[in-house]
């Protein structure tokens, strides 16, 4: 297996646990659980954003343009207009 399957393999698993956690947190009312959830959620996000770096600089991924700040603006505006 090359460096750019592993890579991406990683940053799926990663994904596909934050979402986990992200519903665990939302359903959980014991708030020592949710906390626990919640850190470890947030330490997720971080391994998430570094394999992304290192895909980046890899060459295995190339994200998309920057939004310009008029559609910025206009997504602000459709939602809190919803």
């Amino acid at each position: 297996m090359n460096d750019k399957v592993m890579i991406n393999d990683a940053l799926s698993m990663v994904k596909t646990g934050i979402t986990t956690y992200t519903t665990a947190i939302t359903e959980c009312s014991n708030p020592t659980l949710r906390s626990a959830f919640q850190q470890i959620r947030n330490s997720s996000e971080t391994g998430q954003f570094d394999l992304y770096h290192l895909a980046q600089n890899k060459g295995f991924y190339t994200p998309a343009a920057q939004a310009t700040d008029n559609e910025i603006m206009q997504v602000k505006n459709q939602l809190s207009n919803g």
